[in-house]
């Protein structure tokens, strides 16, 4: 996400992956924010295959990130939770659980 655009853009709508793939309705939200009618078999389509063998468990991934990598998504991941509340907008609680979590741990500072 680019920061310039939480400062600076006055109609903006953020779309969180967890929500997506939780509810067909935040799809439904960002199709009407677009201006667009949301299409009933669309959406139907959507949440049938919102589930199933195709969508394999996070557990199934190792993580590609090294340590170094991490410090620096975690500083950006800090900013952006602020920039995020400053514009009223709440970020799915893990996000603000994995920051704390890392910040505590590594000493991470703005």
């Amino acid at each position: 996400m680019n920061e310039e655009c939480l400062k600076t853009c006055k109609k903006l709508f953020v779309v969180f992956y967890e929500n997506l793939e939780r509810d067909v309705a935040g799809v439904k939200n960002i199709v009407n924010f677009l201006g667009f009618e949301p299409d009933p078999k669309r959406l139907e389509c959507l949440h049938k295959h919102s589930v199933g063998p195709a969508r394999r468990e996070s557990d199934d991934m190792d993580d590609p990130f090294h340590s170094d990598e991490k410090l620096i998504m975690i500083k950006e991941m800090k900013i952006i939770l602020e920039l995020l509340e400053r514009r009223k907008i709440k970020a799915p609680d893990q996000y603000y659980s994995y920051v704390h979590n890392n910040v505590t741990h590594n000493k991470i500072n703005s």
